[in-house]
Protein backbone atom coordinates (compact mmCIF):
# COMPACT_ATOMS: atom_id res chain seq x y z
CA UNK A 1 0.00 0.00 0.00
CA UNK A 2 1.91 3.25 -1.27
CA UNK A 3 2.30 5.87 1.68
CA UNK A 4 -0.42 9.11 1.26
CA UNK A 5 1.46 11.92 -0.29
CA UNK A 6 1.78 14.86 2.51
CA UNK A 7 0.08 17.64 0.83
CA UNK A 8 -2.89 15.20 -0.80
CA UNK A 9 -5.39 17.84 0.41
CA UNK A 10 -3.81 20.83 -0.32
CA UNK A 11 -6.32 23.47 -2.70
CA UNK A 12 -4.25 26.32 -2.14
CA UNK A 13 -0.88 27.35 -2.60
CA UNK A 14 0.77 30.57 -2.45
CA UNK A 15 4.18 30.46 -3.56
CA UNK A 16 4.43 34.60 -4.53
CA UNK A 17 8.05 36.44 -4.27
CA UNK A 18 9.74 32.96 -3.17
CA UNK A 19 12.10 32.97 -6.40
CA UNK A 20 10.58 29.79 -7.29
CA UNK A 21 10.85 28.95 -11.09
CA UNK A 22 8.21 27.69 -12.93
CA UNK A 23 9.52 24.39 -13.79
CA UNK A 24 9.92 23.60 -10.09
CA UNK A 25 6.63 24.65 -9.14
CA UNK A 26 5.48 22.02 -11.44
CA UNK A 27 7.69 19.37 -10.58
CA UNK A 28 5.69 20.39 -6.65
CA UNK A 29 2.60 19.58 -8.61
CA UNK A 30 2.24 15.72 -8.65
CA UNK A 31 2.38 15.91 -4.52
CA UNK A 32 -0.95 18.19 -4.63
CA UNK A 33 -3.38 16.39 -6.65
CA UNK A 34 -5.94 18.48 -5.33
CA UNK A 35 -4.52 21.84 -6.07
CA UNK A 36 -7.37 23.89 -7.24
CA UNK A 37 -5.84 27.75 -6.99
CA UNK A 38 -1.84 28.70 -7.04
CA UNK A 39 0.01 31.77 -6.71
CA UNK A 40 3.48 32.25 -8.03
CA UNK A 41 3.19 36.11 -8.44
CA UNK A 42 6.50 37.96 -8.38
CA UNK A 43 8.94 35.64 -9.08
CA UNK A 44 10.74 36.82 -12.54
CA UNK A 45 9.55 34.05 -14.19
CA UNK A 46 9.66 34.61 -18.02
CA UNK A 47 8.74 30.89 -19.90
CA UNK A 48 5.91 28.47 -18.91
CA UNK A 49 7.98 25.55 -20.41
CA UNK A 50 7.89 22.56 -18.37
CA UNK A 51 9.58 19.15 -18.22
CA UNK A 52 6.45 17.62 -17.77
CA UNK A 53 2.75 17.67 -18.69
CA UNK A 54 1.05 20.89 -17.34
CA UNK A 55 -2.16 19.01 -17.96
CA UNK A 56 -0.79 16.16 -15.50
CA UNK A 57 0.55 18.71 -13.18
CA UNK A 58 -2.56 20.56 -13.09
CA UNK A 59 -5.57 18.25 -13.75
CA UNK A 60 -8.17 19.91 -11.45
CA UNK A 61 -6.42 23.88 -11.23
CA UNK A 62 -9.24 26.35 -11.59
CA UNK A 63 -7.10 29.60 -10.79
CA UNK A 64 -3.58 30.51 -11.50
CA UNK A 65 -1.77 34.34 -10.50
CA UNK A 66 1.10 34.89 -12.39
CA UNK A 67 1.00 38.64 -12.23
CA UNK A 68 4.20 40.82 -11.73
CA UNK A 69 6.26 38.10 -13.79
CA UNK A 70 8.58 38.63 -17.25
CA UNK A 71 6.14 37.17 -19.31
CA UNK A 72 6.05 38.91 -22.70
CA UNK A 73 4.86 36.23 -25.47
CA UNK A 74 1.88 34.76 -25.94
CA UNK A 75 3.29 31.72 -26.97
CA UNK A 76 4.27 31.05 -23.23
CA UNK A 77 0.76 31.45 -22.06
CA UNK A 78 -0.36 29.46 -24.57
CA UNK A 79 1.16 26.50 -23.16
CA UNK A 80 -1.79 26.64 -20.10
CA UNK A 81 -4.08 26.14 -22.51
CA UNK A 82 -5.17 22.83 -22.55
CA UNK A 83 -5.98 22.87 -18.29
CA UNK A 84 -8.87 21.30 -18.15
CA UNK A 85 -10.49 23.08 -15.42
CA UNK A 86 -8.56 26.55 -15.26
CA UNK A 87 -11.42 29.29 -14.71
CA UNK A 88 -9.92 32.08 -13.78
CA UNK A 89 -5.74 33.57 -15.38
CA UNK A 90 -3.98 36.64 -13.79
CA UNK A 91 -1.46 38.25 -16.18
CA UNK A 92 -1.21 42.03 -14.58
CA UNK A 93 1.90 43.17 -14.31
CA UNK A 94 3.62 41.74 -17.10
CA UNK A 95 5.14 42.19 -20.74
CA UNK A 96 2.95 41.01 -22.88
CA UNK A 97 2.20 42.75 -26.05
CA UNK A 98 0.07 40.63 -28.12
CA UNK A 99 -2.70 37.83 -27.92
CA UNK A 100 -2.82 35.27 -30.47
CA UNK A 101 -6.06 33.03 -30.18
CA UNK A 102 -6.91 30.59 -32.84
CA UNK A 103 -10.53 29.83 -33.62
CA UNK A 104 -12.15 26.52 -34.87
CA UNK A 105 -14.31 26.46 -37.70
CA UNK A 106 -17.08 25.23 -36.17
CA UNK A 107 -16.95 28.48 -33.96
CA UNK A 108 -15.48 27.21 -30.94
CA UNK A 109 -12.60 28.24 -29.08
CA UNK A 110 -9.68 26.01 -29.60
CA UNK A 111 -7.72 26.64 -26.44
CA UNK A 112 -8.97 28.12 -22.38
CA UNK A 113 -12.08 26.45 -23.26
CA UNK A 114 -13.59 27.07 -19.65
CA UNK A 115 -11.42 30.37 -18.45
CA UNK A 116 -14.00 32.68 -16.98
CA UNK A 117 -11.70 35.37 -15.93
CA UNK A 118 -8.75 36.94 -17.54
CA UNK A 119 -7.11 39.92 -15.85
CA UNK A 120 -4.13 41.34 -18.07
CA UNK A 121 -3.73 44.88 -16.85
CA UNK A 122 -0.43 46.54 -16.66
CA UNK A 123 0.59 44.47 -19.97
CA UNK A 124 1.87 46.26 -22.56
CA UNK A 125 -0.71 46.02 -25.33
CA UNK A 126 -0.16 48.58 -28.17
CA UNK A 127 3.07 49.84 -26.83
CA UNK A 128 5.14 51.16 -29.65
CA UNK A 129 8.63 49.87 -30.48
CA UNK A 130 8.54 46.71 -28.06
CA UNK A 131 10.49 44.09 -29.40
CA UNK A 132 9.09 41.78 -31.33
CA UNK A 133 5.75 42.98 -30.96
CA UNK A 134 3.34 43.12 -34.18
CA UNK A 135 1.27 45.51 -31.96
CA UNK A 136 1.06 49.03 -34.21
CA UNK A 137 0.97 51.85 -32.25
CA UNK A 138 -1.87 53.44 -33.80
CA UNK A 139 -5.71 52.71 -32.75
CA UNK A 140 -7.33 49.71 -35.34
CA UNK A 141 -4.16 47.72 -35.21
CA UNK A 142 -3.38 47.15 -31.18
CA UNK A 143 -7.40 46.52 -30.89
CA UNK A 144 -7.06 43.67 -32.46
CA UNK A 145 -5.13 41.83 -29.94
CA UNK A 146 -8.16 42.67 -27.35
CA UNK A 147 -10.59 41.98 -29.72
CA UNK A 148 -8.87 38.25 -30.35
CA UNK A 149 -10.52 37.45 -26.58
CA UNK A 150 -13.99 36.63 -28.40
CA UNK A 151 -12.13 33.21 -29.38
CA UNK A 152 -12.72 32.50 -25.87
CA UNK A 153 -16.64 31.16 -25.40
CA UNK A 154 -16.44 30.83 -21.56
CA UNK A 155 -14.68 34.17 -20.98
CA UNK A 156 -17.24 36.53 -18.70
CA UNK A 157 -14.87 38.79 -16.60
CA UNK A 158 -12.19 41.07 -18.62
CA UNK A 159 -9.38 43.60 -16.61
CA UNK A 160 -7.44 45.22 -19.35
CA UNK A 161 -6.33 48.86 -18.38
CA UNK A 162 -3.06 50.23 -17.51
CA UNK A 163 -1.92 49.09 -20.94
CA UNK A 164 -0.36 51.75 -23.33
CA UNK A 165 -3.10 51.04 -25.86
CA UNK A 166 -5.67 52.78 -24.02
CA UNK A 167 -2.92 56.35 -22.81
CA UNK A 168 -3.33 57.00 -26.61
CA UNK A 169 -4.65 60.62 -27.19
CA UNK A 170 -7.25 59.27 -29.51
CA UNK A 171 -8.48 57.07 -27.18
CA UNK A 172 -11.29 57.99 -24.76
CA UNK A 173 -12.48 55.53 -21.99
CA UNK A 174 -15.50 55.66 -22.61
CA UNK A 175 -15.36 54.96 -26.27
CA UNK A 176 -12.51 52.22 -25.56
CA UNK A 177 -15.34 50.35 -23.41
CA UNK A 178 -17.98 50.59 -25.59
CA UNK A 179 -15.20 48.77 -28.16
CA UNK A 180 -14.36 46.30 -25.83
CA UNK A 181 -18.34 45.63 -25.49
CA UNK A 182 -19.14 45.44 -28.93
CA UNK A 183 -15.84 43.18 -29.88
CA UNK A 184 -15.83 40.80 -26.74
CA UNK A 185 -19.84 39.39 -26.98
CA UNK A 186 -19.60 37.28 -24.15
CA UNK A 187 -18.06 39.51 -21.82
CA UNK A 188 -20.51 40.28 -18.47
CA UNK A 189 -17.98 42.06 -16.63
CA UNK A 190 -15.35 44.86 -17.75
CA UNK A 191 -12.39 46.11 -15.22
CA UNK A 192 -14.63 46.12 -12.02
CA UNK A 193 -17.76 47.11 -13.70
CA UNK A 194 -20.54 45.15 -14.53
CA UNK A 195 -21.79 45.66 -18.39
CA UNK A 196 -25.70 46.22 -18.23
CA UNK A 197 -28.13 45.83 -21.37
CA UNK A 198 -27.69 49.39 -22.78
CA UNK A 199 -23.97 49.16 -22.46
CA UNK A 200 -23.89 46.03 -25.09
CA UNK A 201 -26.09 48.39 -27.42
CA UNK A 202 -23.90 51.19 -27.13
CA UNK A 203 -21.13 49.01 -28.17
CA UNK A 204 -22.64 47.04 -30.89
CA UNK A 205 -23.74 49.90 -32.72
Amino acid sequence: CAAPLPFQNLRVLVLNATGLTWQDTVALAPQMPRLAELHVAGNGISSLLADSSLVEAFPVLEQLDLDMNQLSDWSEVARLADLPCLDKLTLSANRINAISIPKRSDGGALVFARLRSLYITRNTLGQAGEPGSNVAPEVGCGWSAIAMLDNLPALRELRCIGNPLFELPSCEPALAREWIIGRVSQLTHLDGSQILPEDRVMGEK
